[in-house]
């Protein structure tokens, strides 16, 4: 027998299938109203070129489809608990040429990624809906790389965000709806302020911040207000059906005049308010993940990380320290870290090596008398560091070595 929260998992699926159609017809008019919103989450992931990004609750494709023209060399994974939702996202990517999106169905209770998987994690206005708030956010900071960035999006208080009471208001005088029980999936479950920043410490989330987004909403006319949320809101859809033809129609008739009101040349304003809580992924123990380092849900080798001191290329190699990292993939490769190339510090340039940039450690290519100082080796210059799986590079290593240990990563 399904559990409550796997009730309530399953009918927010069915919701979010069924409306997909108007949440498809309506896409234009909502990435206008949200542009801000999303706008402020990218802003809070700090996202690079190369960032892998994850997205909770896609729906039809926003903000993921906006990282993924911010990250070019990146991934971005859309996920949602609707397939029909991941499916209008899927076609908007392709319509966009964005060629760096994956989409995943799944449940943001239960994500099916491995631990410390990716560079920043978003989920735009799903918090309210997912059926174990504190249980999702432990999730979000599970599959978050130490350092990452963690940001969401909630609606406010239901006194700033008239575009969604005026309808609901009029709906109540006339249909009498059940009050949902405390802590119910809805709306404005996460307006409370400081209710998201609370919930994000106590997912282990570090340095949260909380920014306050306008998000007004703009129609043409009292009407298309009108059919725009009877199109898109799941709950004024029950209300109106639990409504005869003739209370629908009163109904209608107050929520158009209450637009009107705020109408000004026949265009509707209406204002919207949202929470955009933005936090750092905690360090590991030791400053690595838990349950040891992955690439595509695959525990790689620890390996080690030896360099060179000197200036020829058969100076002997010394021990930097041994690193738990996970392996290094080439650039273009979904890899638990991005691999990159650096030139040798000395003349040698067929000396080209690999290094990882681990946050919050910084683990590179040694070039510089600070940079093997810091870490603890003797010498004036390290020319060359490389990364080898499974055991240390080899002593009295060449230029050859290092050639080949760059084509091995």
């Amino acid at each position: 027998m399904p559990t409550e929260l796997e009730q309530i998992r399953d009918q927010q699926q069915a919701t979010w299938d069924k409306f997909s159609v108007g949440w498809k017809k309506w896409d234009k008019l909502v990435l206008g109203w949200l542009a801000d919103v999303g706008t402020a989450l990218l802003d809070g992931a700090r996202l690079r070129s190369d960032s892998h990004v994850l997205d909770i609750a896609s729906g039809t494709g926003e903000p993921a489809l906006s990282a993924a023209a911010r990250c070019p060399q990146g991934t971005i994974m859309m996920t949602d608990l609707a397939d029909k939702m991941l499916v209008i996202a899927k076609e908007s990517a392709e319509r966009r040429g964005l060629r760096n999106v994956e989409t995943r169905q799944c449940d943001a209770g239960a994500l099916p990624f491995a631990d410390s998987t990716y560079d920043a994690v978003m989920a735009r206005f799903g918090f309210m809906f997912f059926p174990e708030v504190l249980g999702a956010a432990r999730e979000l900071a599970r599959v978050a790389r130490p350092g990452a960035r963690v940001c969401a999006s909630v609606w406010g208080p239901p006194e700033k965000n008239p575009w969604a009471t005026m309808v609901m208001g009029a709906i109540s005088k006339h249909v009498q709806m059940p009050a949902p029980p405390p802590g119910a999936p809805g709306l404005f479950r996460c307006a409370a302020p400081g209710y998201m920043a609370g919930v994000f410490r106590e997912a282990g989330l570090k340095s949260v911040t909380e920014l306050e987004v306008a998000a007004p909403l703009h129609f043409d006319s009292p009407e298309e207000y009108f059919a725009f949320m009877n199109e898109i809101a799941a709950p004024v859809v029950a209300g109106m059906a639990k409504a005869d033809e003739g209370t629908r129609a009163k109904i209608k008739e107050e929520v158009i005049a209450l637009a009107t009101q705020l109408s000004s040349h026949g265009k509707i304003r209406l204002s919207g308010s949202a929470s955009t809580p933005a936090s750092l992924s905690p360090n590991r123990e030791d400053g690595y993940p838990r349950r040891g380092l992955v690439h595509n849900g695959e525990p790689r080798p620890c390996v080690k990380l030896r360099c060179d001191v000197g200036h020829g290329a058969s100076s002997s190699a010394k021990d930097i320290r041994t690193c738990k990292v996970a392996r290094l993939e080439r650039q273009d490769d979904h890899g638990y870290q991005r691999a990159e190339r650096l030139e040798s510090s000395n003349e040698h340039q067929a000396n080209r090596v690999a290094f990882a940039r681990y946050q919050p450690r910084q683990i590179v290519g040694l070039r510089s008398r600070d940079d093997w100082r810091e870490q603890g080796t003797r010498g004036r210059r390290a020319s060359l560091a490389a990364w080898t799986l499974g055991s240390s590079y080899p002593r009295g290593t060449g230029a050859s070595h290092s050639r080949k240990a760059s084509r091995s990563v």
